[in-house]
């Protein structure tokens, strides 16, 4: 995760689902959703299902 300095909001995002217990995540990627998708991956608690 970024830090807190420097975090936007798909970072802030990504560390609420952690804090939630989310540990799989379902996704079908497009533009619109490049940022959250790539502040999740960047966090090793959370496991992708791309569709």
């Amino acid at each position: 995760m970024a830090d807190s300095s420097t975090m936007t909001g798909a970072d802030v995002v990504a560390a609420l689902l952690v804090e939630r217990g989310v540990e799989i995540i379902f996704c079908i990627t497009g533009a619109g959703n490049l940022a959250l998708v790539d502040a999740i991956g960047r966090n090793t608690k959370i496991k992708f299902v791309f569709s």
